[in-house]
């Protein structure tokens, strides 16, 4: 009885900071979304300032503000809302894949090698840099090996350790990505599209870089940027992002980690001459894979009532910005937005009890499925979409990302600027590696 009288107010405290958390992603999506997108010439190139950077930067704020602070609670139930909802995205992004699938076919090569670029520009390129110019130590290895999001900060937590420096690098680049990725990504994508240095459809693919929210940063720039190919490019980025989520934490483990572990001690030799400090790698203890959330710590993710009732609310504050973003609300997309609601709730429920299977993933393949050509109802389910507005749909998302900051701000603070600049790094050379392999699959080994 006592259990009961005592439960009754953590959860009447736990429903006032969901409805909290609402309120102020919705202010911060509906505000950013009426601020439009903005272009700024800076010297040869244009950088696009778009609703889901200004989500970010706002909701970051208000997040980290010390004058009225957002209650941890607040920010804990906002991490934990990006899930659900950055599946309603994934399933609208895997809508444009199954129309442009015979197109995606004959590019197959360069979203299958995309991961190579992400291993070449983090290991090879970024591992020099920790170690030799700045000194980072046994840090480097968690820090450079891949560009750390939640999986591949499990696989360091697993191998070294907690306690180890190779998780702190590890997880100073997971703060840094979560911090800044979205608007770093959606500024070099912006940055270099507008020079022609590579084709939108490389650009596009370059922007999996394992991270949902830097990808929608990167293609939100790039559709503002290359307006007549928007649908091509948020086809592309999402096969690339489905091919991401099977590989990368594949790649991460057996590959990026053992070439990072077998560079860093002649990188260590390299920086001992010039008089840097830096140790020894330790031996990896012989234990396999967990999930992430075990090897973290990481917080017990939404029940499926829970995941099912913020599905439903943020459903409606999605429609909310899309009134604002296209200045319309039919029956269309209402039922559009329900059956993207389906799908993101399916795909999270088969994601829940099928362990191995990454729940994007279901998501896209889901998507693509029944947008096939060779689906019968294809056409009648992309009539429901089509003026659902794919950015906009982003916005809300990116401020909940935006409201979780508050606790990794802090933790970036006690990383030092070495690992920051180092973080920013791998982000900027995963991108640019993996655009570059992309863009050279497409000339020289596409079907």
């Amino acid at each position: 009885m006592n259990s009961v009288a005592t439960d009754a107010p953590a959860r009447h405290a736990g429903t006032r900071i969901f409805w909290l958390v609402v309120a102020l992603s919705t202010v911060v999506a509906v505000v950013s979304q009426a601020i439009g997108p903005f272009q700024l010439k800076v010297w040869r190139s244009q950088i696009g300032l778009l609703p889901i950077i200004y989500a970010v930067i706002i909701a970051a704020v208000l997040s980290i503000q010390r004058f009225r602070p957002l209650p941890v609670a607040a920010q804990r139930t906002s991490a934990a809302l990006v899930a659900p909802t950055i599946a309603v995205f994934m399933a609208r992004l895997g809508l444009l894949i199954g129309p442009e699938i015979e197109t995606l076919g004959k590019s197959s090569a360069a979203l299958l090698l995309q991961e190579v670029g992400h291993v070449f520009g983090s290991v090879i390129f970024c591992l020099p840099v920790a170690v030799v110019l700045l000194g980072l130590g046994r840090a480097s290895v968690g820090a450079t090996y891949s560009i750390d999001r939640e999986p591949m900060i499990g696989i360091v937590a697993e191998r070294f350790g907690a306690d180890s420096p190779e998780y702190r690098g590890a997880l100073g680049t997971y703060v840094v990505g979560t911090v800044f990725g979205a608007i770093l990504a959606a500024l070099l994508a912006s940055v270099l599209g507008s020079l022609g240095v590579f084709s939108p459809h490389a650009l596009a693919i370059g922007s999996a870089v394992g991270s949902t929210s830097m990808m929608l940063g990167a293609v939100g720039a790039l559709s503002a940027t290359f307006p007549d190919q928007a649908h091509q490019i948020f086809a592309y980025s999402a096969a690339a992002s489905a091919v991401t989520s099977l590989t990368a934490t594949y790649a991460a483990a057996f590959l990026a980690l053992p070439l990072t572990r077998r560079l860093y001690p002649l990188w260590t030799k390299v920086a001992a001459r010039l008089g840097r400090s830096g140790t020894a790698v330790e031996p990896l203890p012989a234990a396999g894979l967990r999930r992430p959330a075990e090897a973290t710590g990481e917080s017990t993710p939404l029940s499926m009532r829970e995941t099912a009732t913020a599905l439903g609310v943020f459903g409606l504050v999605m429609l909310v910005v899309q009134l604002v973003a296209v200045h319309k609300l039919t029956l269309a997309m209402i039922g559009g937005m329900v059956l993207l609601l389906a799908i993101a709730f399916g795909s999270v429920l088969v994601g829940r009890y099928v362990r191995w299977l990454p729940y994007i993933v279901v998501t896209m393949a889901v998507a693509t499925l029944i947008s096939a050509p060779f689906f019968p109802l294809a056409h009648q389910i992309l009539a429901l979409v089509a003026d659902i507005d794919l950015v906009a749909l982003g916005v809300p998302v990116l401020a909940l990302v935006g409201l979780s900051l508050g606790r990794d701000a802090r933790a970036l603070l006690s990383s030092g600027w070495k690992l920051v600049l180092v973080a920013v790094t791998v982000v900027i050379a995963s991108f640019v590696c993996a655009t570059a392999v992309a863009e050279f699959s497409i000339h020289f080994l596409s079907l």
